[in-house]
């Protein structure tokens, strides 16, 4: 009875898993329809291993949380993300697997405090964004995971330059990127490289804006290089999820571009 049990255990943990995974590709193509079914169908399979879960959390639950917030839903995200972050914190506590997880440690808990400063930050909560993504960081830091501080380090980027932040502050934010390019350039890692153009590129506009200026010609063609070349490599990856960010850029680059044509003809 016990081995039917354990069999039946790992295959609905395979099945979680396998539509989790999934959900999260079609996220990145930009498959936004079929993507809220396959993650239910992954939550439906954890509630089945654990009766007594309510969401999916560790990596999943970061996928889906992830999806969430670009479908704008920040308070069902806020209460994903705290419900995951307690059973992050219990399992380290416990130091051992929580039920149904091969392995939770500090990565969990970077990831569900990164879901929680990304939605406060949507929210336009900067100072709580900021103690989340700031722990999440140093989470990701001590962690060692290479592939995981570039989200956070693009995250605290993205707080730091919001032009609405009264700590906004644009040479930290510039360093985050610069760690992320660091990081992404050499490994190959195309998506993280995509997403540092995409902030280099508002963050440059952000600086343009604060300064109530118009900037140079050298400043706006930087601009339109990291729009070209995000543009680029959302093709060549299938990266679609970026395609509205990359079009909403490209629409500020143009009327700003306009705007300083209609002003040098004025003057």
């Amino acid at each position: 009875m016990s081995l039917f049990y354990s069999s039946r255990g790992t295959i609905l943990f395979q099945r979680r898993v396998a539509h989790g995974e999934y959900a999260n590709v079609l996220h990145q193509t930009g498959d936004s329809l079929s993507v809220l079914k396959s993650f239910k169908e992954a939550e439906k399979y954890q509630m089945m291993q654990e009766p007594g879960s309510s969401f999916l959390y560790s990596r999943l639950g970061f996928h889906y949380c992830d999806f969430l917030l670009a479908q704008n839903k920040v308070q069902e995200v806020i209460r994903r993300g705290k419900y995951a972050l307690k059973i992050s914190l219990e399992a380290q506590k416990n130091d051992k697997p929580y039920t149904g997880v091969s392995a939770m440690g500090l990565l969990d808990v970077a990831l569900d405090r990164l879901t929680l400063g990304r939605a406060y930050l949507q929210q336009g909560n900067f100072s709580e964004a900021s103690q989340w993504l700031n722990q999440a960081v140093n989470d990701l830091y001590k962690e060692g995971s290479q592939d995981d501080l570039p989200r956070g380090l693009l995250a605290r980027a993205a707080l730091l330059r919001d032009i609405r932040n009264p700590n906004r502050d644009f040479a930290r934010a510039r360093q985050d990127l610069q760690e992320v390019y660091d990081i992404a350039e050499p490994s190959g890692m195309r998506l993280h490289l995509t997403d540092y153009h995409l902030e280099m590129a508002r963050l440059l506009l952000a600086e343009r804006e604060d300064s109530v200026g118009s900037f140079s010609g050298n400043g706006m063609h930087t601009i339109q290089e990291h729009a070209a070349q995000a543009a680029k490599l959302i093709e060549e990856t299938g990266y679609k999820r970026r395609l509205p960010e990359l079009q909403e850029l490209q629409h500020k680059i143009s009327a700003i571009a306009a705007n300083d044509t209609g002003l040098n003809t004025q003057c």
